[in-house]
């Protein structure tokens, strides 16, 4: 029995008894608990502060873009948006990232981080209930303070996509220019016989040349579905220290009146140290309301990973203090995930939630199966 077969029979074994064990504690809601991932920083924080999932978000590329996305939004910045989200990073909106390469970006240093990451969100809502327009905009700001380095995988894998394309280049200069020179020479000597026709020795050269073009794109299909294999190589993992942050602001109109007031902000806060088989990852999350409502949200993920298992910890602390008169909470909980195929995973959690609501205890196990889009478990871009 091989060291990987003793570990896969071994993770069965393991998965299927903690099934069992866990199985009493399923009449717990879970989602009565407080989740980690979503306290850490959002991709859009003016999506996040209004709580809202827009059905379409306008990312204009260019400035040009951007001017015409808000006016049509706003009929000609004479009229409040309605429903409407847009994100944009203004870095890639400039002429500076045309000269940037791969290897430019494997390390960023402290103002490249800020500038390359940095992206603008703002959000609308616009609702009409009984004649009363309740309306919502809110704005966030979110960088990445340290972005950590390029994966020696992902570099690697970038290489062999370089290492292809320089191919293609080559199987090019190497097999088809030559024949276009040697056609395009016989073209000249055939029209320079004063008994040919020279429709016909043109057509002659057309056909040739469509011939030797389809050659080429086939050639170039081949090195493409190559190509495809490695595509994720472009999705690349940094390592290494990272900090994400973000800010947003939010202001809502009421049932006194449909002006916009001041409805609170919230600041989020992610470091983390990333490895290929480890990392280790922090959250806080700030938020203050209109009504002085405000809580604190901490804590922390170590998740170990090693071929189709993970297995994580994390610890979740909530302090709330305002007129919703909330109470503290604490959680402790450890997460058993065992990969069931490329996109699905098994999952099991047991801990302790304290003062949890939902419950009338604080301990809970969960066992479920969860659907996975991204490649990764856990990562940062």
């Amino acid at each position: 029995m091989t060291y990987t077969t003793f570990l896969y029979r071994a993770g069965i074994t393991v998965l299927l008894v903690t099934i069992v064990a866990v199985i009493p504690g399923l009449g717990q809601d879970p989602k009565d608990l407080p989740a980690l991932n979503s306290i850490r920083t959002p991709n859009s924080p003016a999506f996040s502060i209004l709580g809202i999932q827009p059905t379409s978000v306008e990312r204009p590329n260019t400035p040009a873009d951007l001017t015409i996305s808000i006016d049509n939004a706003t009929e000609g910045f004479s009229e409040f948006p309605q429903n409407y989200a847009l994100e944009f990073s203004p870095y890639w909106m400039t002429r500076a990232p045309r000269s940037v390469t791969w290897q430019d970006d494997v390390k960023r240093t402290l103002p490249k981080s800020i500038a390359r990451t940095f992206s603008i969100s703002f959000a609308t809502t616009f609702k009409e209930v009984e004649g009363q327009e309740n309306r919502g905009l809110s704005y966030g700001l979110r960088t990445f303070l340290l972005s950590g380095r390029t994966s020696q995988k992902s570099i690697n894998d970038i290489k062999v996509i370089e290492h292809s394309l320089k191919g293609l280049s080559e199987r090019f200069e190497a097999e088809f220019k030559p024949k276009l020179d040697e056609l395009e020479k016989e073209l000249r000597r055939r029209l320079a016989i004063d008994s040919l026709d020279k429709e016909q020795v043109r057509e002659w050269f057309n056909l040739e040349k469509s011939r030797i073009n389809e050659e080429r794109v086939a050639a170039l299909n081949e090195v493409t579905e190559e190509l495809k294999t490695n595509a994720e190589a472009f999705s690349t993992q940094r390592v290494g220290v990272i900090v994400e942050a973000a800010f947003a602001g939010a202001y809502r109109s009421d049932s006194t009146s449909s002006d916009l007031k001041d409805s609170g902000y919230a600041f989020w806060l992610t470091p983390a140290y990333v490895q290929k088989d480890y990392s280790l990852v922090g959250v806080l999350r700030y938020l203050k309301d209109s009504l002085s409502n405000e809580s604190m949200e901490y804590g922390a993920r170590l998740v170990l990973t090693k071929n189709r298992y993970a297995l994580s910890v994390e610890y979740l602390k909530g302090n709330y203090r305002g007129e919703a008169s909330l109470q503290d909470r604490e959680r402790i909980a450890v997460l058993v995930e065992f990969v069931v195929s490329k996109s699905l995973w098994a999952t099991i959690s047991f801990g302790d939630d304290n003062n949890n609501p939902g419950g009338e205890n604080s301990l809970f196990s969960t066992f479920g199966l969860k659907f996975n889009i991204a490649k990764d478990r856990f990562k940062f871009e």
